[in-house]
């Protein structure tokens, strides 16, 4: 079913080693709804020593199995304005990006980490292109369990 509703504030959940966004808001009638997104993973990006294959690195830190990174992938940025080649990294809990990035500081071929200290929900909203304070619509599954939450729809 497809919702419309007014987004006023979203926070990141960590459950069973895995976080999920619940997005706050009120839908068209006045009643208090939840969504909840079940798919986000938290990231950040490191950046490429020059002349290094982003590739190569950003299959090097996959293989290296560190704690909650479920995927990595080779991608184009700019850094004040200047392209580089960067790893854009996932990371199922946000809690353990900090210290993901330092390990990561110290893997050969990676020159800087950043983004690692964006919230999560920050990230969601950007990546997302969501303003709060706006409608939004979502295709959405009414959820029938019980989450002690205050909600109407």
């Amino acid at each position: 079913m497809r919702i419309t509703f007014w987004l006023l504030d979203l926070n990141v959940e960590s459950k069973n080693n895995a976080s999920e966004c619940w997005l706050w808001g009120i839908d068209r009638d006045n009643r208090r709804i939840l969504v909840i997104d079940k798919f986000f993973n938290a990231f950040f990006y490191a950046v490429v020593s020059s002349g290094v294959d982003a590739s190569k690195v950003a299959l090097k830190v996959s293989e290296a199995n560190l704690d909650s990174v479920v995927r990595v992938e080779a991608v184009s940025r700019r850094f004040f304005g200047k392209p580089v080649e960067a790893v854009k990294v996932y990371c199922k809990v946000p809690d353990v990006i900090p210290a993901v990035a330092k390990s990561l500081r110290r893997f050969e071929g990676i020159e800087e980490c950043f983004e690692e200290d964006i919230r999560p929900s920050m990230q969601y909203l950007l990546e997302h292109n969501l303003e709060p304070c706006a409608w939004h619509e979502a295709e959405v599954e009414r959820y029938n369990g019980n989450l002690e939450v205050r909600v109407d729809a």
